[in-house]
Parts: structure tokens; C-alpha cells; sequence
């Protein structure tokens, strides 16, 4: 098949470095690719392979108030330990909500405001799509 799906996401960030160490720290990915650029551009992934790209903001101005609707979900297996986790780490969260199926769902930011969500599935809804 010529198209297989998402290779990665990108995020602007205002310090690529400090972030990256956050979502290291916080969500267990591990950096796999810096460029050698004043303000490099960081490459992370999840254990499954799914990749985040780490782009340096260079305008001048902030980025506009983020919106939950641009958002990056992290596929966790055990919820109550992935949110744990997040509360260990002196992460602030939404209140988590259940969706169909059985998941369920909390929403938080990274330290520069980006969106993001816990979500865990009991099984893989897509795979017969």
C-alpha cells in the first residue's frame, strides 16, 4: 500500500531541549535524533514507535492560545498507573472521562501549553476498519 499512516506529529516548542526532557521524564520517550542546528530540531518515540518531532518556534510571537482540538494522544495500557504517573510528576489534569468501549480519557499540557491525552482502549476498535 502506497500511504501507511502517520510517521509522526510535530509541535512547536520554545526550548526543544527542556521540553524533550519533559516528555523523557513524564511519558517515557527517548530522544532519537538531535539536528546540529543552533536550535536544534528533536526527534523523540514511544515505545511503540510512534515518533515526535520538536520544532524550535522561531517567531517572535507566542504561539496563539492553544486548542485542545490539536491535541497528541499517548496510547497507555494500564490508565491508573499511566495517571498516577502524571500526578507523581506534579502534572495538572483534567478530570478523566470514560468513552465508548470501555476507554477512558484525561487531558493535561506539557510545559509549554501543547495538549495532550491519556487514552486507553480494552481493545483495538480500528483494526476492522
Amino acid at each position: 500500500m502506497m500511504f501507511s499512516g502517520i510517521e509522526h506529529v510535530g509541535v512547536l516548542a520554545e526550548n526543544p531541549e527542556k521540553l524533550a526532557q519533559w516528555y523523557e521524564r513524564v511519558l517515557n520517550f527517548q530522544v532519537i535524533y538531535t539536528s546540529n542546528d543552533s536550535r536544534p530540531t528533536i526527534f523523540l518515540a514511544g515505545d511503540n514507535g510512534q515518533l515526535l518531532e520538536l520544532i524550535p518556534d522561531q517567531s517572535e510571537n507566542q504561539v496563539p492560545n492553544k486548542d485542545k482540538r490539536f491535541h497528541l494522544a499517548i496510547k497507555v495500557n494500564d490508565f491508573n498507573e499511566a495517571l498516577a504517573k502524571l500526578r507523581a510528576e506534579k502534572v495538572e489534569t483534567e478530570t478523566s472521562f470514560d468513552i465508548f468501549r470501555g476507554g477512558k480519557v484525561v487531558f493535561f499540557q506539557d510545559p509549554e501549553g501543547n495538549w495532550l491525552h491519556l487514552i486507553f482502549r480494552p481493545e483495538n476498535l480500528w483494526k476492522n476498519c
